[in-house]
């Protein structure tokens, strides 16, 4: 226990910077000789075996994801890591279900695609963008009913041309600010490149897509262009009528 008395304030920041509140309220409670109710009953096994100091890098910051156990092993990822390992593991999941070209799928895969492409999109932020000013007009029923007609016309559209989700991805750039990113990718498949943009941001903890580009063309702002001329002619109720009837038509 007498590792444990050394731990200073600095140590004690930097545990409440990366979340960690409840085990440092525990650690306060030790440097003052006393057992912590909110403390995890690990934590004193923990501190006799080492010293919480040893293990928190210095250069640990707010923003980074921080992962120790009782072993040695210890990892930081940084938000571009956390976009990245999402994005690529993604890639992988898609790919496993794609399978070898001009595969013939059931409803059931289909499905599972639509979900695995479009997991990482928040679409109630999509739709905010596609509606620009109309948005905030529109009741809470209206929105909802809006961002489930939306999502599910995207999701669709998403699996009709599956084999470009066949392509090599080259991850070029990853741009973090704050609780927004900007992806960077370039797709090569037969022979053909595409550059391919992801616009991020974080929302409980997690990246989502609120946005993308190909070859710097905004799916967002395409919608846009488009639901603003159908407002303006019909109102935001010709355009629910125009998403519906495309969502029958189009039926998986």
């Amino acid at each position: 226990m007498r590792g444990c008395h050394k731990l200073g304030y600095k140590v004690f920041w930097q545990l409440i910077s990366i979340g960690f509140l409840t085990l440092s309220l525990g650690l306060m409670n030790l440097l003052n000789g006393q057992k912590s109710k909110l403390a995890d009953p690990g934590i004193e096994n923990y501190c006799k075996v080492r010293c919480m100091a040893s293990i928190i890098p210095k250069e640990a910051t707010p923003g980074c994801i921080f992962m120790a156990d009782s072993g040695s092993t210890q990892s930081i990822l940084t938000p571009e890591e956390e976009i990245l390992n999402m994005m690529k593991s993604r890639d992988a999941d898609i790919k496993a279900v794609l399978g070898k070209e001009s595969t013939s799928y059931t409803k059931e895969q289909k499905k599972q695609l639509k979900e695995l492409i479009n997991k990482i999109i928040d679409f109630e932020e999509m739709s905010k963008i596609a509606l620009d000013k109309y948005w905030t007009s529109l009741s809470k029923d209206e929105k909802s009913e809006f961002v489930s007609a939306f999502a599910e016309l995207v999701k669709r559209s998403s699996i009709k041309k599956l084999d470009i989700f066949r392509a090599v991805i080259e991850y070029k750039e990853i741009k973090v600010d704050d609780d927004s990113a900007f992806v960077h990718t370039v797709a090569f498949y037969k022979r053909t490149k595409t550059n391919v943009d992801y616009r991020f941001h974080r929302k409980n903890n997690k990246w989502f897509v609120t946005d993308f580009l190909i070859d710097e063309v905004s799916t967002a702002q395409s919608y846009k262009r488009s639901f603003r001329k159908i407002i303006r002619k019909y109102g935001f109720k010709g355009l629910m009528e125009r998403l519906k009837k495309k969502l029958r038509e189009d039926m998986d």
